[in-house]
């Protein structure tokens, strides 16, 4: 009761000490909450699909080849075999975008789900002509909206398609995404693909590394010629050593400043022990022990951190919100998928108590270090 009472004696130190821990905390809270929205953005891409690795041919082949070719190869458990082709957005007014690429899974797949909307909705059986596309696609043709047509030239071939939907892929190139059959059907092809996804029976990466040169090997043996390979494990350890980086930033900038906040409490802590010198004398003279007064002192300390860190987590959420969305609108042209770490709002109330009570560690030994008379003289 004492430590809780000293704490308010001097609101106005205490609020300018407050003040500059929880703007720490807070940006400590808003980095773990930036760094679990950038793991929460790509654990949902990655989640949808449900591969180990993708084969793009230079050129459609028979899906039944394809197919015998892959699970002639050790540790191929199951196939998919995709469409995939080159396309060009037709403008009413005569000109043509840039080439993008389209990505065609069957209807049936169970290898790859919804990507994260933006708009819209993902691709379903019987759709016909309809078309998703992500969003670094929509940053080069901002005019494209759901529900609108859209005139595409796809190996020489003009069609129509529905916009039905907008994904978010975090650094990912301009895809579209249409369904095979619909793909075939306007080509004019049957039973043909140009794209293999494969599932091992072993998902570690040093099998997934192991199968996939295997497959390229086949491939090669059969005349079969491969454009691009990707695994996904590359793939998401890419993207999230890219991640880190912004993230380690962060971290670092919160790091500063709570060291700032820290000698701000020390100094804080030191002037009220100096102020209440005499008072501590009092104290020793009716019996205090030493350990008391350090107990009293550091419990100071510890409501102080505990005050801010309660601050912080009131601040930083709408912040961890505006910073998530901001972050991902400047570097990947899309929101991040807001989420809050846990493991870093309880983290940050371990080190804010536990800075808070080490900060008043040397004040309150040093108040113990003097005789009750050297105390009581003291001016």
């Amino acid at each position: 009761m004492l430590s809780l009472r000293n704490t308010f004696r001097q609101r106005g130190r205490l609020l300018l000490t407050l003040g500059t821990l929880a703007i720490g905390g807070a940006g400590f809270i808003v980095a773990m909450n930036v760094s679990a929205s950038m793991n929460s953005t790509v654990d949902s891409k990655f989640d949808a699909q449900k591969y180990d690795v993708q084969f793009t041919f230079s050129q459609p082949y028979p899906e039944q080849e394809l197919a015998d070719q892959a699970k002639a190869v050790q540790g191929v458990e199951r196939i998919e075999t995709w469409g995939s082709a080159l396309a060009v957005r037709q403008f009413d007014n005569g000109t043509e975008s840039n080439k993008f690429s389209l990505i065609a899974p069957p209807e049936s797949t169970d290898l790859m789900t919804a990507l994260p909307l933006v708009d819209g909705r993902w691709l379903q059986p019987g759709d016909g002509n309809a078309l998703v596309i992500n969003h670094a696609l929509l940053a080069l043709q901002p005019d494209l909206k759901v529900g609108e047509t859209v005139t595409l030239t796809i190996a020489g071939k003009q069609s129509k398609w529905q916009l039905v939907g907008i994904v978010q892929e975090i650094l990912a190139p301009p895809f579209a995404y249409v369904t095979k059959e619909a793909l075939n059907r306007n080509l004019g092809l049957d039973g043909i693909a140009s794209a293999l996804v494969i599932v091992g029976n072993d998902r570690s990466v040093e099998r997934v590394t192991e199968m996939t040169r295997g497959l390229e090997s086949q491939f090669a043996s059969a005349g079969l010629d491969v454009a691009s390979t990707m695994r996904l494990t590359d793939a998401r350890k890419m993207i999230e050593d890219h991640l880190l980086l912004l993230a380690s930033f962060l971290m670092i900038m919160s790091i500063l400043v709570l060291l700032v906040g820290g000698l701000g409490l020390a100094s804080t802590m030191s002037i009220n022990v100096m102020e209440r010198t005499r008072e501590i004398g009092v104290l020793r003279a009716i019996g205090a022990s030493a350990r008391s007064i350090l107990n009293i002192i550091v419990s100071e300390g510890a409501i102080i951190g505990a005050l801010a860190w309660i601050l912080a987590l009131i601040i930083s959420l709408p912040i961890s919100r505006f910073v998530s969305t901001t972050f991902g609108m400047t570097f990947f042209e899309a929101p991040l998928q807001f989420a809050v770490s846990i493991p870093g709002i309880l983290g940050w109330l371990a080190i804010s108590i536990g800075f808070s009570a080490l900060a008043s560690l040397y004040p309150a030994w040093s108040a113990t270090q003097f005789t009750v008379r050297q105390i009581l003289a003291y001016e």
